[in-house]
């Protein structure tokens, strides 16, 4: 095939090309901040870099150069031509680089990859990597709940990356888990309604109010005087301080217990205020209760995941939990007063 070039300013000399996503949301990967942290020292050690490209509206990631939404797709090619290697979903610039000769590493999950992988490259060249189905088809769909792609190992990819680069560095990390709304590219703050918090130093707009951890509804009304506040409780917020402060609420969780509050949920839903439900009781504990939120919505399970098989282990958190000026990366640290 013959691609029509156009040159494009790439500030680096020696750098890999990245594609992350893919029009069809099953094609694209969530973690690849986690796979662009491991490889990153391996890279900027042979003076790499790595630019990533695609159109205006996509997620810049960090540690990249980014020319998202700057080049055509001709200034595309230009930048692929002129890698190292590319890697990232399985769209365009696979094929791009693969008509270049290229060095690729290539994500796939909703179709097969004899079907679909880059045509002119040879086996040595690509690591093209899809998700253990357990011997089922790929489903062809252009949307995956859960999507199988996340299920693809950070680490392998990153191995892949740097077995293709030719470095000695290994990525020895084995993922246990990543819980699907953990994302390092962004601040999830939670606080402790124990004492107020400035939002400007996190660079937020929002914070979550942890009433289930401590329940202070003076300072949950002073918070909201400083910042746009969601709501997490157990119990029923006074539902006078709640319309005086309606503006600065974006959402309330409530959690349902043993000794729930029905009515407080639905004087709230009365304002206008979006809520979502959820609990941790049992389906047998649950179902008395059901009757009084069949008009509400359904409740969702809070499932607390079973780690003690990780006990040692190293882990990252996107999530911080702010109370008296300590920051806690989970609740379970701030139950233990372990703060970071």
């Amino acid at each position: 095939p013959d691609i029509y070039e156009v040159f494009f300013p790439v500030s680096s000399e020696r750098y890999v090309s990245f594609h992350p996503t893919s029009k069809y949301e099953s094609k694209s990967y969530d973690h690849w901040q986690i796979v662009i942290d491991l490889i990153l020292p391996a890279l900027k050690k042979r003076g790499i870099d790595i630019v990533q490209i695609g159109a205006k509206n996509e997620k810049p990631y960090i540690g990249c150069l980014h020319t998202q939404g700057l080049t055509s797709i001709n200034q595309a090619a230009y930048i692929i031509k002129n890698s190292i290697m590319n890697f990232g979903a399985d769209s365009f610039s696979a094929h791009f680089a693969s008509s270049y000769n290229k060095k690729i590493v290539a994500l796939y999950a909703n179709n097969n990859i004899n079907n679909c992988k880059p045509y002119w490259s040879a086996a040595k060249d690509c690591f093209l990597l899809e998700p253990d189905r357990g011997g089922k088809k790929p489903n062809y769909s252009e949307k995956e709940n859960p999507k199988t792609i996340n299920s693809i190992k950070p680490e392998l990819i990153a191995n892949a990356v740097l077995s293709l680069l030719e470095a000695e560095e290994k990525i020895s990390l084995k993922t246990h888990f990543i819980g699907d709304k953990y994302d390092p590219t962004t601040k999830f703050i939670e606080i402790v309604p124990n004492g107020l918090v400035d939002p400007k130093p996190f660079g937020v707009d929002t914070f979550n109010i942890r009433m289930d951890l401590t329940f202070n509804q003076e300072i949950l009304f002073r918070q909201t005087q400083l910042c746009n506040v969601n709501i997490i409780t157990d119990k029923a917020v006074d539902i006078q301080l709640v319309k005086a402060s309606k503006e600065k609420i974006k959402g309330i969780l409530y959690i349902v217990k043993e000794n729930d509050e029905p009515e407080f949920v639905k004087s709230i839903i009365d304002l206008g205020i979006n809520v979502q439900i959820a609990t941790k009781l049992s389906k047998e504990q649950l179902i008395p209760k059901r009757i009084n939120y069949m008009d509400i919505g359904l409740i969702g399970s809070i499932l607390e995941k079973d780690f003690k098989h990780c006990v040692g282990q190293k882990f990252r958190s996107s999530k911080y939990l702010v109370s008296e000026g300590k920051i806690y990366p989970s609740t379970a640290y701030f139950r233990k007063n372990m703060p970071v």
